[in-house]
């Protein structure tokens, strides 16, 4: 379905660059040689990834204080790098919904417009201030965290 593009990476046309994983020829090659689960690390990329994590509920968890549809998912991500995880793509694994998102609601530009105007600053020297009284010795591996 990919090859004859009737599956698409998600969100492909709204924030790819998000969400992108670099190599996925990769990844087809090693689901399709074997039926054994395989995995291997991808590097961080930079505080717009967004990919979607499956963490321990021990594991960390995003910033409560960050305001809504506003880099949260990064922010988490961020986090985790900055604690020093690592990534690790799973041969095998996938999800599919339908649909592709071509814009935001309505509603959800009407909660960002809000979000912006009432704690983006707040939450972001916050954010960082934790960040880099919690792990001093990342700064440079995750790079800059930018709203």
């Amino acid at each position: 379905m990919f090859f004859r593009f009737r599956v698409f990476e998600f969100h492909h046309k709204f924030f790819f660059e998000g969400h992108r994983i670099k190599n996925l020829s990769y990844w087809f090659t090693v689901s399709d040689a074997s039926d054994k689960i395989s995995t291997w690390e991808i590097p961080y990329t930079s505080s717009l990834w967004e990919v979607q994590v499956i963490l321990h509920r021990n594991d960390l968890y995003n910033a409560d204080y960050f305001p809504a549809r506003i880099k949260v998912m990064q922010s988490l991500v961020y986090s985790l790098c900055r604690a020093n995880y690592t990534f690790n793509l799973l041969s095998h694994v996938f999800n599919v919904h339908e649909g592709i998102k071509l814009d935001d609601t309505t509603y959800s530009k009407s909660v960002i417009s809000h979000s912006k105007k009432y704690g983006k600053k707040r939450a972001y020297n916050r954010y960082i201030k934790e960040m880099d009284e919690q792990y001093p010795s990342t700064l440079k591996k995750c790079g800059k965290f930018v709203m």
